[in-house]
């Protein structure tokens, strides 16, 4: 094989592997921001619930809520642009010698769960967006009865 033909078939991988590896980089993730927060419930910090993001599109997001806080950053947090929001009571997993306001055995206090109306969760009209910047965004949710 002669030299000139040599460097074009080393010319031509070289261009293919380029191409090829410009493709495996790109991600088709959206954009996301870490978001915190506080929910409080009839004016009391909302305990034993679930907060979810769920986008116009992309994947929902969703972190627990103790003691009214928040903080969604797993995966880089929720995707941008406008949202839908859910809160949802979570029913801790107890067995039947153990009830809400007890003490558990680590020591920690057995969370009451609170109804919360589905206004804030199937039929909820909670909104938010979610916007590029640097940090995590708060957005804090005042529920009523």
């Amino acid at each position: 094989m002669n030299a000139s033909l040599l460097n074009q078939v080393v010319s031509c991988a070289c261009l293919c592997l380029s191409l090829l590896s410009a493709g495996c980089g790109a991600s088709d993730a959206p954009e996301r921001r870490p978001v915190k927060g506080i929910v409080k419930y009839a004016g009391d910090p909302l305990d034993a619930a679930e907060i979810r993001f769920i986008p116009d599109s992309g994947p929902v997001s969703l972190a627990t809520i103790r003691a009214g806080i928040y903080q969604l950053d797993n995966k880089g947090g929720v995707p941008l642009g406008n949202c839908k929001v859910q809160i949802v009571s979570s029913t801790p997993q107890l067995d039947e010698s153990v009830a809400p306001g007890d003490v558990g055995t680590s020591g920690e206090q057995i969370p009451e769960v609170t109804e919360i109306p589905a206004k804030y969760n199937s039929h909820t009209t909670l909104t938010a967006t979610i916007e590029k910047g640097e940090g995590a965004q708060t957005l804090d949710f005042e529920l009523e009865k």
